[in-house]
Parts: C-alpha cells; structure tokens; sequence
C-alpha cells in the first residue's frame, strides 16, 4: 500500500465518521472528554494468624460489592447504567486480561462454548467461565506481569545496562502462572540474591542500585502506597512521615551490595551479582551536630525502624524482619496497595490516591469497597486471582460505559469533601468562625452557597463514574494496540521479530509498541502513528487484501462486514453498513477496503477499553 493512499485528504466526509459523528462506531454517549489518562488457590498466607475469615466464594464477593454501590447510588438517586452485552463485555475483559482484543476465530468459539447462563444473568455468554479461561491463560500470565514489571521499574524491562528488565519479566511472568500468593511473591523479590542473569528478584533490587535510599522509596511507594520517599530530606510536608521514618526504612537494606566481575570475558554477556553483607550500618552526615575545625560534620549510625514505630529493628536478618511485618495479615498498608493497584488495572481509576492516612469504611463508598476488598484478599491467602476474578464478575465492572438516560446534572446529598474518591478531612470543630460582633456586609448574590445545606450540582456523567455506576472508557495501551492488531488482522509489523519472540518466550525482542505508537495515548505521536506508520498502513493492506482473498474482487458488503468483525468485534449497523460501502466504492477495491480498515482503526471504538 502507497503512502499517499492513507492521506490526510481523509478529513473529509470520512473522517468525520471519527471526530465529527462518533455515533457511527455506538460511542457518541461515552465520557471521552473525562477520561485522563480455575480454580482459586486458597493457600493461606505464610505468617497469617492461625485463625482468620474463610474467604466467600467470588460471586458472594461480587455481590457484596455491587450492594454497597448499589446502596451509595441509590442514597443519591444516581442511575446505574445497564450490564453490557456480551459483545462488549468480551472485547473487554480480553484486554483487560490478555492484552488485546480477541480474534474472530476466538470470538466465535467464546459464543459457542461458553454460552450458558452466569447465576441471575439471561441466557447468554457465560462470563464466569470466560473469566476463568483466560486467568488460567499463558497470555494473561505474559500480559499481567508486563504490566507489574512496568510498574515495578518505572520503566520498560527490554533494555537496561545496569540490570536485565526481562528476567524480572520472566521471574513475574512464572509467578502468575503458577499463581503464587502475593505476599510470597513479594517476599522474594525483597529478599532477593545472586545472578543478574538468572535472578529476577535480583534485578529488581538493581533497578534501584541496591542502594539504601532509592530501596526505601521504592518499598514505601511500590508495595505499601506511601510517599515516605518525600521525607528523604525533610519531615513530610502533608503526611506524618519523618526523615527518621525514611531512613529507618532505608537501613534495612544498608547491607546490600552489587557487584561485578573482575575481568569480563570476551564473548559473554556483562553480569552482576547482588550480594548481602552480615555486618554494617547505614551511616549519614549528622548535621544536628557540631562540625570540627574544617568545617565537616561527623557521621551518624542509623539503624532499622518500621515506618510509624518508635523503637529500632536490631534482628540479625534485616530483610526478613522487614518483610514479615509488611507482609502480616494486619498490616494496613500491604495488602490494601494491591487491591487498589488491581482495581486500577480493571476499573481505570485508584480508590485512593495514597495509603499516608488509612481509610476507614466511614469516609466514602471508595474507602469502603478497598477496605472490604482488602478483608477478603487476606482471607484468600493474598490470591491475585481470587481478587481479579471478584472484581470482573462484579456488575460495577460489567456496566455500560454509555451515560444514563435523564438530566444532565444531580445534587449530592453530602458535602463535595466526602467524595466517593475523595478522603479529604472535613474541618477541625476548633476551626476559626467569624466574629459574631462584627456586622456582615457580604452581598447576598456573593455568598458562597453551603455545602452541607445546598450543595453544588455535579453532572451526573461525572457522579455516575465517582459511584461506579457506570464503566470508565479507558484508552488502549501502546502494548494493547500492537497485540489488537495481531489478534485482529495477524499482523505484528515485524513477522521475524514476533515468530521468535514466541518461540523464545519473550514478549518483544525489542520495543515494538513503544517505537511504533509512543506511550501516551492523548499525544501528537500516537495519533501521528495511527494517521500515516508504517505499522499501520501495513496492516490496512493486510486487512484489505484478506476479505479480497476471502469474497472476491469486488468490494462488497461482505468485505465491510468481515473488516469490523475483525477490527470492532461486531457487525455494522445499517447505516455504518451503507456509509461504509460508499467508502469501499471506488475505483480500485483494494484502495477502498484500505480506507475503510483505516477507519475502523482510527475510530474511539477500537482505541478505546469500553
């Protein structure tokens, strides 16, 4: 396919069918504008009490979910959105789970062999079981620990000098396989030793150096939700975090070393190796004392302490001590963190911002759902499983992402600060109140209305989000895209670099996504690369020259259909059928299914989790 054939003289009539009149592809009612950016191990967790809640089977779960939002919704007579359909709902949960949307072969297999009927749902597709299919898939172990090494490192895991991103990559991928609890998984990784060439836990602590104070901050930020690495060189400014709750965490790692060969051998590869001494402290400048003569201040011996605990950690084993206490059943922080990372990934949007003040159940529907999630996670012996499954039966997470029917605003029952999403405190009862002496001689038009008598209208789009009455549109991923058009056209760019990267096990054997659709989805870049790449424009020749191969040489309606079963999961309505053809209609067919393809994937329905 010629460059000048995917051209910008598409903003024409077409292209309107993407910008203008979203409602061709069934998205016009999404809330574009407001988007930013089986079977369950039950194993209990190690240092768990030996007594603890059985964990409710996941539909019981699900339910007591979808009853407290239920509950909130209703306290403020916001409408939930309808379930989506099946169609929907399995373009989103393979995305969500595997990375991509399903191919056509897949969809119709899904339709025949898991239909049934899900408990209290109509005949349909059987979403448990679908469910349960892909948790227990390859794909889902290669996508999940993607996404956890991302978050992990901060960065990509292709290619570093200081450590090797795709033996963590590996490491999380077996590990979610396998389905190791997460207190264990994280255990090893902190506790980690040895060669950068076989030890994932080792390259994750190198990411960080192993040094003490980027360990700290990554522990606090990564694992428990904190922003104690804001108290490196200061008290924190917002949170009660100290520098001596910083550096008390820092000390546990005080003792690790990397270190790397003596002499490299021609031919091999570089390698380190993280090492942790028996003896040593950390040591700081003491700028609390006096400097000598030259100006120079002495050192300062830290030792271990738990953040928020007074008393230091002088165990022999300084990481074990730390694990076992973040690891704890009753710790507030660990499992709490996970749970909203996981609800993250599902739902679009974190329950809470941070975990610096813990919330109780009594600040907002967000706080409460964490809080329950996080019962049920320890009492499941930290199954990652267990959590995502619950979560994806839920009706919060089968809802419609389309905006209820009605008016266009509703007024909240409570003050704005008691948010669904937000924890912020209300005002101390010591606060300052204006001088009853003093005569008031505000206008009336220019008070300020009160918010706990009158409070501000929210738009009802905006509410319905906040209460998860409705589902967030969330946009694909650079990873999601790239994966979607293999699944949906068997097409990955580079047809050497994907057979190798299955035959070796690794996802990319260099960073495909990134370097073909960039890591931002609202950027110049990507749209630039979904416009006019040459990743794309290979792929509408492909999409093109396969429905030619498949019904001839004569663009038709079986053509059109085939390219959004393909693409959007479904076939056109009517009206995007007639459109369609007219744009199909030229005078070169092949010319004519390219356009067509390239619209399908510059349409918000494709580039869009819905």
């Amino acid at each position: 396919m010629s460059t000048s054939r995917v051209r910008i003289s598409r903003s024409g009539p077409y292209l309107s069918l993407l910008t203008g009149s979203l409602l061709v592809f069934g998205v016009a009612s999404w809330d574009l504008a407001a988007q930013p950016g089986a079977t369950l191990d039950d194993t209990p967790a190690t240092n768990s009490p030996a007594t603890k809640p059985a964990p409710k089977p996941a539909a019981m779960r699900a339910a007591a979910l979808d009853a407290r939002i239920a509950a909130a919704c209703a306290a403020e007579n916001v409408p939930l959105a309808p379930r989506t359909d099946d169609a929907q709902f399995l373009r989103r949960v393979w995305l969500d789970l595997a990375g991509r949307v399903p191919s056509l072969a897949e969809i119709e297999k899904a339709t025949v062999s898991n239909s049934g009927t899900d408990s209290g749902s109509a005949p349909g597709l059987n979403r448990a079981a679908l469910v349960d299919q892909l948790l227990q898939s390859k794909e889902f172990a290669s996508y999940w620990a993607l996404l956890w090494s991302e978050y992990l490192l901060d960065r990509r895991p292709f290619a570093d000098e200081d450590y090797k991103g795709r033996t963590l990559l590996r490491f999380l991928r077996d590990a979610l396989a396998t389905n190791q609890p997460y207190n264990e998984l994280v255990a090893e990784l902190l506790q980690g030793e040895g060669d950068s060439d076989v030890s994932g836990p080792a390259n994750f602590l190198m990411r960080y150096g192993p040094e003490a104070a980027p360990m700290a901050g990554a522990v606090g930020q990564k694992f428990l939700g904190l922003t104690i690495q804001c108290a490196e060189c200061h008290n924190h400014p917002h949170a009660g975090w100290t520098q001596n709750d910083f550096w008390g965490l820092a000390a546990y790692f005080a003792r690790l070393r990397k270190m790397n060969p003596a002499e490299q051998i021609e031919g091999m590869d570089d390698f380190s190796i993280v090492v942790e001494r028996s003896r040593g402290e950390l040591l700081l400048v003491d700028k609390q004392a006096q400097p000598n003569e030259n100006g120079e201040y002495p050192m300062r011996t830290v030792f271990p302490k738990l953040p928020g605990q007074t008393g230091t950690d002088i165990s022999k084993s300084r990481r074990a001590a730390l694990i076992h206490w973040m690891t704890a059943s009753d710790n507030p922080y660990f499992a709490r963190h996970a749970v909203n990372q996981v609800w993250y990934r599902l739902m679009g949007t974190k329950l809470v911002d941070t975990l610096d003040r813990v919330p109780t159940s009594e600040q907002g529907l967000s706080a409460a759902l964490l809080n329950d999630l996080q019962a049920e996670f320890v009492a499941s012996g930290f199954d990652l499983k267990a959590l995502i499954r619950s979560i994806l039966l839920s009706e919060a997470y089968q809802r419609s992402s389309s905006t209820a029917p009605g008016g266009l605003a509703v007024a909240t029952t409570y003050p704005v600060t008691k948010d669904a999403q937000s924890l912020e405190p209300a005002k101390s009862p010591g606060s300052k109140k204006p001088d009853a002496a003093k005569p008031d001689t505000t206008k009336p038009d220019s008070k300020k209305p009160d918010s706990a008598t009158n409070p501000p209208a929210v738009p009802l789009a905006e509410r319905q989000l906040a209460l998860f009455a409705r589902a967030q549109v969330r946009p694909l991923s650079a990873d999601q895209i790239h994966l979607s058009l293999g699944s949906a056209l068997g097409y990955y760019y580079d047809d050497q670099d994907h057979r190798l990267a299955e035959a070796t096990r690794e996802e990319f054997t260099y960073d495909i996504p990134h370097d073909s659709f960039y890591e931002l989805p609202a950027s110049l870049r990507r749209s630039l690369a979904l416009f006019n790449s040459e990743h794309l424009r290979g792929a509408v020749d492909v999409a093109a020259e396969m429905t030619l191969r498949l019904y001839g040489n004569a663009a038709g309606a079986e053509h059109v259909e085939r390219l959004c079963l393909m693409i959007l999961g479904r076939k056109p309505t009517a009206d995007e059928l007639e459109r369609l053809l007219e744009l199909a209609g030229g005078d070169s067919p092949k010319a004519g299914l390219e356009d067509v393809a390239w619209v399908l994937l510059n349409s918000a329905e494709f580039n869009t989790n819905h």
